[in-house]
């Protein structure tokens, strides 16, 4: 059987009330402890730079409230570069492929553009003109022939070697006059 079961149900109210008034007065106290060290001040470099006595001076709960946070702080700039290093390499990937060449040549022109990119939009702006930078192609014209509309050139990862080619591109292909044997030779 239950424990609520078998009391009253005044006195599980009477229980439930003195564990509230026990939670308030313990919300109360960390309210205050946060207050106090709000108006503190947390002087990082200052710490490092502290000599023995004044380190001494300071209590244990300070130290250990700086050195926390500082592997907080450490920790938030370690995982922003890591999702920034991430958008990087997903772009990247995007526009080049697995060329290795031209990676290369868009993380050169990459590194040399000034601006600074945090999110991802601002990155793959950012990757998109390196990846111009380094030779690649723009792939929109407005000529009076297209009508003004975007033309196709597809990406570069669809020029993958290696990949099984369809009955279509097989047919497109013979019809083209290219043989099975080139078809073999040259898409490995």
């Amino acid at each position: 059987m239950n424990e609520n079961e078998e009391k009253s149900p005044e006195e599980i109210a009477e229980a439930l009330k003195t564990q509230l008034e026990e939670k308030e007065k313990v919300l109360v106290e960390k309210q205050a402890e946060i207050e106090k060290l709000k108006d503190k001040e947390f002087n990082f470099k200052r710490l490092r730079d502290m000599t023995e006595e004044e380190l001494g001076r300071l209590s244990v709960v300070e130290k250990s409230l700086m050195q926390k946070q500082e592997k907080l702080e450490e920790e938030s700039k370690s995982f922003a570069s890591k999702v920034i290093e991430s958008h990087k390499n997903d772009s990247l990937a995007v526009l080049v492929g697995d060329d290795a060449d031209m990676k290369k040549k868009v993380l050169f022109h990459y590194e040399r553009l000034k601006d600074e990119a945090v999110t991802k939009e601002e990155i793959a702006s950012k990757m998109r003109e390196a990846w111009l930078l380094a030779g690649g192609i723009k792939s929109f014209s407005t000529t009076p022939i297209s009508g003004g509309l975007d033309s196709y050139y597809p990406s570069p990862t669809s020029f993958k070697k290696g990949t099984e080619l369809t009955e279509t591109q097989k047919e497109l292909a013979k019809a083209m006059g290219i043989k099975d044997e080139d078809l073999k030779k040259y898409n490995k």
